[in-house]
């Protein structure tokens, strides 16, 4: 299982060349920024590094594979770059439960926003119709048609 965020962090990577911020520490010590100690606050210092996570070329496979447009009405084109999903889990019931997922960056040069979106449930679809191409992608598109 990953979580939108560790999907956003990994979009966001591919956008920026393979590269990323690295930390020495679990990620769950960064959300804490102090510490007790001995009835003391002291404040946690998180070394970081912006390093290469994967190879630039691969990255760069990536961006090409993932890329993609839209045309708006007023002549405006956006490019953009993500992918689809529609990860099929177990229900509390037994049976099946699907999440329409889209993660992206815009734009698609030179990038400024990485966005993961998960719908879990849309009233009146049934689980089995649920898919992120056909409901994920377009609110992250309606998302980034509002980003200046």
């Amino acid at each position: 299982r990953v979580s939108p965020w560790q999907m956003a962090q990994l979009i966001a990577i591919i956008a920026n060349n393979g590269c990323g911020w690295q930390t020495e520490a679990p990620w769950q010590e960064q959300l804490v920024s102090a510490v007790e100690s001995q009835g003391e606050r002291r404040e946690q210092r998180i070394d970081r590094q912006y390093v290469q996570i994967i190879s630039s070329e691969t990255a760069q496979i990536l961006q090409k594979d993932l890329a993609s447009s839209i045309d708006l009405p007023d002549g405006r084109q956006l490019t953009y770059a993500g992918k689809t999903g529609t990860p099929e889990i177990p229900a509390n019931n037994g049976g099946k439960h699907y999440l329409a997922w889209y993660v992206g960056y815009y734009p698609a040069q030179q990038p400024q926003y990485a966005v993961a979106i998960v719908i879990e449930d849309i009233i009146g679809v049934p689980a089995a119709d649920l898919s992120g191409g056909k409901y994920a992608l377009p609110l992250f598109e309606d998302l980034i048609c509002h980003l200046p």
